[in-house]
């Protein structure tokens, strides 16, 4: 086994037991790929518990990553101010991908706390049909 998996492995056996305590420490020395590699391997409960966790500067380079369901989960957990707080710093495409997983309620609570210029540029985006050029960029 590769040194990487080796590292995903222990992480995932440390994560499963999930203490609140060094979860930050823990995580702050790995990429935000590694992180995301080891957390879709674990029950998504503990996942959204980590996720909570991590520091925003990493969580907008991870959470793009994740499927619609935890996307979906974490956001709906955070108010609508904190949502739109991280969702904001995410590039455009990565957010607009990110709002069309979630129900119309969640993104619609979000999209009415984000900044206007913020909430302008991602309506732009959101209009496109994900099958168009627009919509593929």
């Amino acid at each position: 086994m590769n040194l990487m998996l080796q590292k995903i492995e222990n992480l995932k056996r440390i994560l499963e037991k999930y203490h609140r305590e060094g979860i930050e420490d823990l995580l702050a020395n790995l990429h935000p790929h590694e992180i995301y590699l080891v957390l879709k391997e674990i029950p998504e409960d503990k996942r959204i518990k980590i996720l909570l966790k991590i520091k925003k500067e990493t969580l907008i380079k991870v959470l793009p990553k994740f499927d619609a369901s935890t996307i979906s989960r974490f956001l709906s957990i955070l108010d609508a101010k904190r949502a739109s707080e991280i969702i904001s710093l995410i590039p455009p495409d990565d957010r607009a991908d990110m709002l069309m997983k979630i129900s119309p309620i969640t993104r619609a609570r979000i999209m009415g706390e984000l900044e206007e210029e913020v909430r302008k540029e991602t309506e732009r985006i959101l209009r496109y049909h994900p099958e168009t050029a627009g919509g593929l960029m």
